[in-house]
Formats: structure tokens, sequence, C-alpha cells
């Protein structure tokens, strides 16, 4: 089913993502920003506000904002494409009679997908936002961000940041912690008197992207935007505090990419995944996500860094997936949805190779599982097998 909501015949527009566990919302009226983060096992709202920033020495800055409440004011960001959702559904049978057969049955959500565009003509970048979420009771939503730079010169020294200031429970301003797992690229918010154990954040998706993270204290503005901070956030290193240094208070947590210098018609792409935890459990869910312990892996089996090139990705008929390790040997490609469920794999045999696929040579994903059905807008993880036993991982991002 596909809905389409017009701007331009309709008041501003807002969605809500639901996976069972993890909620999250999408607004039109807030452009490059996410107002709502719900942790459904709680109740309460985890998110004080969210928002995107995108800056260089030479342009500026631009960035989102959010929330009602507590307004960071006007962003600089303006709606350009309305936002477009695409629900999948599916008929589950809910009750049989005595010998098994159907007798009543209901409509259930499977996966949701939203897309909305927007533009700051300072900076002059157009940014194409894709939120998917499948409805399984999981934990995270995944967002890809497609930047690109629509102006006639380059962007010197482009950077971008995801900031996140998740206040729990229901923005007490006054009693959570950061959280940060550096070689996860994840940072979060925890409840510091663990009366709710709520743990919420984002972690990067792209593995090993760049992401450098930070934390700030007292962030809270409610009398008007502090540039001070915003070109603080964009343009000085990031920073995370000695653990002494660490009280109860209004801390607020970002992630920052550097993508140097951005040509005219070119794009910068950062794909992050939104994550409710308890306290306990964040690192072991930002692993699963990123596709880190996605699958069991054997004691004979010896992972490697990741030696996976793919393109584009993100992709939306077909990519490349090129063995980037000389020597490699790659003897079969596996694709896991972000579920961790293997939905294609590829074999040597059944392409144009009849020995290991090795440096230079590419294996071709049409976007489809093993029966031939185009799969859904989402980030997959990819493992290559070897035929030494090595394995090497990577992600690509499918945009229908």
């Amino acid at each position: 089913m596909l809905v389409l909501l017009a701007g331009t015949c309709f008041a501003q527009r807002r969605y809500y993502h639901e996976t069972g566990l993890a909620i999250l919302r999408v607004d039109e009226g807030y452009p490059g920003a996410f107002v709502e983060h719900r942790y459904v096992a709680t109740g309460a709202d985890n998110l004080f506000r969210a928002f995107l920033a995108v800056g260089s020495h030479d342009r500026g800055v631009a960035y989102g904002s959010a929330h009602e409440d507590a307004p960071l004011y006007d962003g600089t960001f303006s709606l350009l494409d309305s936002l477009v959702i695409e629900d999948s559904t599916s008929w589950v049978v809910t009750d049989t009679d005595s010998t098994g057969a159907p007798v009543d049955s209901e409509l259930v959500l499977i996966s949701s997908t939203t897309e909305m565009s927007y533009v700051d003509t300072l900076v002059g970048v157009t940014v194409r936002q894709h939120v998917f979420a499948e409805n399984d009771s999981g934990r995270d939503i995944p967002v890809t961000f497609v930047i690109e730079n629509t102006g006639e010169d380059s962007i010197i020294d482009f950077r971008v940041v995801m900031f996140y200031d998740g206040d729990i429970p229901d923005w007490g301003y006054e009693d959570d912690y950061p959280f940060s797992i550096n070689y996860l690229e994840a940072v979060a918010v925890r409840d510091g008197s663990g009366e709710n154990g709520v743990c919420s954040g984002f972690c990067g998706l792209i593995p090993d992207s760049g992401m450098v993270t930070g934390a700030w204290k007292d962030w809270v503005d409610t009398t008007g935007i502090d540039t001070f901070q915003i070109d603080t956030l964009v343009f000085e290193p990031p920073g995370w505090p000695a653990d002494s240094e660490i009280s109860a208070g209004d801390w607020s947590v970002f992630g920052r990419w550097e993508f140097g210098d951005l040509a005219p018609g070119d794009s910068a792409v950062m794909s992050i995944a939104f994550l409710v935890s308890d306290s306990t459990g964040f690192d072991t869910l930002a692993a699963e996500v990123r596709g880190d312990s996605v699958t069991h892996i054997s004691e004979t089996e010896r992972p490697i860094a990741s030696n996976i090139i793919v393109a584009p990705n993100p992709f939306n008929a077909s990519c490349r997936i090129d063995v980037s390790k000389s020597g490699f040997g790659a003897s079969d490609l596996e694709i896991f949805d972000i579920g961790g469920r293997l939905v294609r794999k590829i074999a040597v045999s059944r392409g144009s190779f009849s020995s290991p696929i090795t440096f230079g040579q590419s294996f071709i994903w049409d976007g489809r599982d093993n029966g031939g059905r185009k799969l859904p807008s989402g980030v997959y993880l990819i493992r290559i097998n070897s035929t030494n036993r090595e394995t090497a991982t990577g992600k690509v991002i499918l945009l229908r």
C-alpha cells in the first residue's frame, strides 16, 4: 500500500515507525530532525531532540531542529519533497476450525518505509532521508541520509553531525549519563538512576565509516538558538569527558563524519540506526544491528577486517561487490537482512567464474532474494566466504 502525503494539499504530516519495541517519529514540520524515540517496554519518550547538521568552514552550517515542548527554534532546512509512506502488510491467520482450516485472519504490518527530502540554500545541499522499520519486536530503526552538493562549486572540508539529546525518562534533564562504544561507532544516553534501565541512542551502520563520537553536558536552550553551540558541534574536535568528569546531568551525545571536499553533484552517504535498550544490552544490540555478530562463526573460521567494496552504495537496481584483498579466493557470497536472516546466496559456480573470485573480480547483486523476489528497502549485511575459511564482511543499503 503506497500513500502519498502531498504537502501542497494538506497540513504538515508525521508518521510513527513502530517495530514492536521501538517507536520513531518523522515529521514534515521538522525536516532534518526527529521528535520522538520511545522504548515501548517503559512507555517513556526517551528523546528530547535529535537532528542532522551539515557544514563546512567556507559555507557555514545547516541543521534541523525539534522538540515542540522546548524548541531549538527553527532549523535551516526547508521541506523539498513531501513525506512518502509505504507500508508492507500481510494477512495472518488468527483462528482455525477443528480441522485446522483458517476461519479468521487480520492484516498485519510487516514493515514501513518513509522518504522525504529537504534543502538548505546556504550550504547548498539537498538531503534525501530514508527510514525503514520492521515490525518484528526489534529495537532498531535504520535511517539513511543521502546528502548531495547541489551548488556549482565544491564544498570544502564537508562534515556531517548526528546529534542525540536523549533525556530518560521523559525529559528529566537531571539524571542521565553519556555512553559510548567506539569500536561499534555507537553513542547513547542512559538512565542514571537505574529505575527505568533505559539506554537510548544510535550507532553508525557503515563499518569503519570514520564516525568520531562526542558528548555534551547541559545543552538545553529554550530561549533561542545558540550559534556558538551549533558551530562548535560541527567544527570543533568531538570530545569525550574523562570518567571523573561524568556526573548526573543533562547529557547529549553525537557522532561526526568528515567527508573531505564534496564536488558539485556528488553525494555523501551516512547511515545510522536509532536504538533503544535496557542499560546492560546496548552494546550487544549495536553489534547485532551493525552485523558484527549477525551469524555464528565457528572456531575454525577466521574473521578478518572488511575487504569488500560495494558500488553504488546505496543502490537501486543492482550493485557490484568487489573483493579488495589480493589472494582472498572468494567461494560464495551471502546476504543477510538486518535481522540476520539469509536472503541471498551467490555461489561462484552460478556466476561467470568456475574458480574462486579473487582481487579485481566482482559479484553482482540485483537486490533480489533466492526466489527472485525484489527485496524491500533497507540495510543488508554481506559476508564473503573464502576457500581457506576466512570471511570478509560489509554492508549495503538498498533504496527502492
